[in-house]
């Protein structure tokens, strides 16, 4: 899985791996697509509904953990727009859901609002792929995701960034 693409990131030899994950649609990926769109391997940006970036000016290299934060203030300059996820679907990048404010879901219903509004605001995407935000292991959440036949990603993924930094921490 890789948040925030960089110099470092895209010295990894990605030859090895089957799939390569991109989670929360941080710019840098956008910005990186000329050379990202090159790794001839299946290629998944999982987007969280409602982090799409609106009229902001991007951001181009940000820690995920600090586009949360400002997320959280109501800032979405360090995401993609529409229109940049649509061209990387193009280039042959998939996209797939991630929650729709990309929250830890305590109960059924939450987890249902948070699946049906991110699919909803990605229906021009064919979505057949959801990593769960946080890669929680919820049992309700997975068999939720099973049931609208949707291919689960989360728990078990390598953190791309701590293969080319040890110290990285993602909070």
């Amino acid at each position: 899985m890789i948040h925030e693409v960089n110099e470092d990131i895209l010295k990894i030899n990605f030859d090895e791996y089957d799939i390569i994950t991109f989670d929360d649609a941080l710019y840098s990926i956008y910005y990186n697509k000329e050379i990202l769109s090159k790794i001839q391997k299946r290629k998944i940006i999982f987007v969280s509904g409602d982090i799409i970036r609106n009229d902001e000016t991007p951001l181009e290299f940000i820690k995920c953990s600090d586009a949360h934060r400002l997320y959280r203030k109501g800032d979405k300059s360090p995401y993609m727009n529409l229109e940049e996820l649509q061209e990387l679907n193009s280039l042959g990048f998939e996209i797939g859901g991630h929650g729709y404010k990309h929250l830890r879901c305590k109960n059924f219903i939450q987890i249902k609002e948070e699946v049906e509004k991110c699919l909803e605001i990605l229906k021009e995407f064919e979505i057949t792929s959801y990593c769960l935000p946080y890669n929680q292991r919820n049992p309700l959440y997975s068999t939720y995701l099973k049931y609208k036949n949707l291919e689960i990603f989360g728990y078990g993924r390598i953190d791309a960034n701590i293969l080319v930094n040890p110290n990285y921490m993602y909070i």
